[in-house]
């Protein structure tokens, strides 16, 4: 079983908690705003009629909004705290893995982590990511579902700007050249042609880099063959001495 599956179970049952409270959070700001919408009114009927008390329920009413935006500010992006929380990257394979066994809420949940986990990645991350994660990611890519994972591929595309290869960069390329229908597929059409630029100066860097390695390795491979065979055409003091002595009986 992968190491990484408990971090990703806590993971996912505190953003079922986080996401339970941001929802009540957001309707009890929603019924504060209500009572504040009522209050304002009252108050402008107040003031109209010249009545006492107008200037309270209009202070009422603006406290009331002051006070609801103060609850959803406290609301936040949990996925993201959540995240956050885990330390780095290598949760991944683990999430994607829960990815392909989930279906509807906890799906939505599993891809709300990844996403957030994906736009955490860095240059740095690279050898984080195996084999059968980029083959995962890669077939997210090849066979795009526009409409369901618009914002997963968005992710995707970001991180693959920064930790992706010769492969990866195929495939966004293949998506910056749809034509793009209106609504998902276009955002993510989009979003390929604004990364593929910083993946191609990725991949560019990489291939010089692989490019100078195979240079510095044969060239020392000449130099310890020359070595090599300098040292073996090199006869010693003493076998020359004792090669002009066997000459020199010879003669005589």
């Amino acid at each position: 079983m992968n190491s990484d599956a408990d971090p990703v179970d806590r993971a996912i049952s505190r953003f079922r908690d986080e996401t339970r409270s941001r929802r009540r959070r957001i309707f009890g700001s929603l019924a504060l705003l209500a009572l504040s919408l009522v209050a304002g009114i009252v108050g402008l009927i107040y003031k109209s009629m010249g009545m006492h008390g107008g200037l309270a329920w209009l202070l009422l009413s603006v406290s009331g909004v002051l006070c609801a935006a103060l609850v959803v500010s406290k609301a936040g992006r949990s996925e993201v705290k959540i995240t956050a929380e885990i330390g780095d990257v290598r949760p991944l394979g683990a999430l994607l893995e829960r990815l392909d066994l989930s279906f509807g809420a906890e799906r939505r949940v599993v891809a709300s982590l990844l996403i957030a986990l994906l736009q955490r990645i860095r240059e740095s991350d690279a050898d984080c990511f195996g084999r059968a994660q980029r083959v995962r990611l890669n077939e997210a890519l090849g066979l795009p579902e526009f409409a369901r994972d618009a914002d997963l591929l968005i992710a995707i595309l970001a991180a693959y700007e920064r930790v992706g290869d010769e492969d990866s960069l195929l495939l966004i390329e293949a998506l910056a050249a749809l034509p793009g229908e209106p609504g998902a597929e276009r955002r993510v059409r989009d979003a390929a042609r604004f990364y593929r630029k910083g993946l191609r100066e990725r991949v560019e860097r990489l291939r010089t880099g692989a490019e100078l390695l195979r240079a510095s390795s044969a060239s020392e491979s000449g130099e310890m063959l020359l070595r090599a065979a300098n040292e073996s055409s090199q006869t010693p003091e003493s076998e020359l001495l004792r090669i002009s002595a066997n000459s020199n009986v010879s003669d005589l």
